[in-house]
């Protein structure tokens, strides 16, 4: 296993991770889960992308129903907000429904009976189709647990890209590259959102790559291949979700840097800044020009505006109440919210990742003033990735204002809906921390860096525990084991989920213990 190197042991430990957060976490439970299921069995069953309600088919409907997900006019279940209410289990490794739902006639798929389907673009749609067709004599059951299995490949996919987005940022220091990974990896939202079928994942992926280009930028120069991917993956972000407008400011932002920093003519510099800045200043003037939304709609049916402005909202107003319910609400969510968002971190756990983040501000306040003073690479490094949390945040504010002004409401800011630019998130927060620590304290600052990464490990367990104690009996592990199996494929029942469960904890000990091997510097 010496052999190995820690980076495929990392990505082997988040993969079996997810197999244990997919094979736990009851289905429908994921944010949004049956909506998305249902666009995948609309396109799968019709072969196009619902446009018209309804679209939701009679098989999840009925499913739902006997599991409890069921969702109400005012959008809640009996799950939503009642973490005390379970579901009926059996004493076997079947469950009390668990037959009935998994050979519904096959009319159901076809048979639509209400309007619940995400509606979003079709890319992830489409590659999510392909294994419910192969798996289409399976039961319910099996399909969407196959689907939560292209998840969590996606989000492997996504955790080897920040590996490499970390080797440029630290490029001299392997435990921080390995450390950035876990932060993300191991977060404990991240996990439960990745463990699910949403095109959030993909999402998630395609801005990861996204942000990757523009390192590749700053590190390397305007390459034609770094340009050509950046492309071809804003092409892909436009087929999944809206937010793919706001990749275009984020690797523009690479560019405009890179640009600044070369030896081209100030004149050049200048006019090209401008012009970035005056195409910025007309969006921003122009946002709510009903000719320009009406463009939109015809050349992207799904677009990043919600709609148009019809309530005079005081922009002031707006700020003080999104940020009211960014402390209150979209900072714990974003660590984790479950239960049909029911449970959160115990309030103590809170508490601490508050003043963690108080200490990383901290932290971030001495480096740019350190800044201030001289520069390096990678310091221009940590001032695009603040960058690249400022715009994402600020488009999707932008975009709660504009739905505000159309229907006089919030759509509201829950912390997952960050986590495109979670790569960003977690290597300021790491900076911030390690900051703390003067470079000539290198042991202190070693053992220090250790602990972010093993903190952020135990509190994905902490997550996992929470969530297992939501909905099984923890008393003992024969009764664990049978109400865990229960609605489930037979690749996660019984002495299967066991073997998984085991697995995962092999594979983590062994990354673990080459982790604790890193030295600071890199050899």
């Amino acid at each position: 296993m010496s052999s190995i190197p820690p980076v495929i042991l990392l990505l082997l430990a988040y993969f079996f991770k997810e197999l244990i957060f997919t094979a736990l976490i009851p289905m429908w439970h994921t944010p949004d889960e049956q909506a998305h299921f249902a666009q995948v069995a609309y396109f799968a069953e019709f072969g196009k992308m619902p446009s018209t309600a309804p679209d939701l088919n009679r098989e999840i409907f009925e499913s739902e129903k006997l599991l409890g997900t069921l969702r109400d006019s005012n959008g809640n279940n009996k799950f939503t907000y009642h973490p005390e209410y379970k579901i009926q289990y059996t004493n076997s490794y079947i469950g009390k429904y668990e037959n009935e739902i998994n050979n519904f006639p096959r009319e159901y798929r076809q048979e639509l009976v209400k309007q619940e389907a995400a509606n979003y673009p079709p890319l992830y749609y489409w590659i999510s189709s392909v294994p419910y067709k192969f798996f289409y004599n399976s039961g319910l059951i099996t399909r969407v647990f196959v689907l939560r299995m292209i998840s969590v490949l996606m989000g492997v996919g996504m955790v080897y890209f920040v590996f490499l987005i970390g080797k440029i940022i630290f490029s001299k220091n392997t435990l921080y590259q390995y450390t950035l990974v876990i932060l993300v990896a191991f977060q404990p939202m991240f996990s439960f959102v990745s463990a699910g079928i949403t095109s959030d994942n993909l999402t998630n992926l395609f801005f990861t790559i996204v942000i990757y280009c523009g390192f590749l930028v700053l590190k390397n120069g305007i390459k034609k291949n770094s340009i050509f991917l950046f492309i071809s993956i804003l092409f892909l972000l436009y087929l999944t979700k809206p937010q793919f407008i706001l990749a275009l400011p984020i690797f523009l932002t690479a560019l405009i840097i890179k640009l600044l920093l070369s030896k081209a003519f100030l004149l050049t510099k200048i006019l090209l800044t401008t012009l970035f800045g005056l195409v910025l200043l007309a969006l921003a003037i122009n946002i709510n020009n009903p000719a320009i939304y009406q463009l939109l709609e015809k050349v992207y049916p799904q677009s990043f505006f919600p709609g148009k402005a019809l309530f005079s909202v005081n922009s002031v107003e707006f700020l003080k109440i999104s940020l009211n319910r960014i402390i209150h609400e979209t900072i714990p969510w974003y660590w984790g919210v479950f239960d049909w968002l029911g449970v959160v971190m115990p309030i103590e756990v809170i508490r601490i990742l508050n003043r963690l983040m108080i200490l990383a501000g901290t932290g971030i306040l001495i480096k740019l003033f350190l800044m201030l003073r001289k520069r390096n690479r990678e310091d221009w490094y940590f001032l695009y990735l603040i960058l690249i949390s400022l715009i994402y945040f600020g488009g999707i504010l932008l975009w709660d204002f504009i739905y505000y002004q159309s229907h006089y409401f919030s759509f509201g800011l829950q912390g997952r809906y960050f986590f495109p630019t979670i790569i960003a998130h977690m290597a300021i927060f790491l900076v911030g921390l390690v900051t703390l620590v003067p470079k000539k304290l290198a042991v202190i600052k070693e053992i220090w860096t250790k602990l972010i990464a093993v903190g952020m490990m135990t509190l994905n367990f902490l997550a996992l525990w929470i969530i297992l104690k939501i909905y099984y009996d923890l008393s003992n592990l024969n009764a664990f084991i049978i109400e865990s199996s229960q609605y489930k494929p037979w690749f996660f029942k019984g002495g299967m989920l066991i073997f998984w469960i085991i697995a995962y904890f092999i594979i983590l000990c062994l990354f673990f213990y080459r982790f604790l091997r890193l030295k600071l510097v890199k050899p």
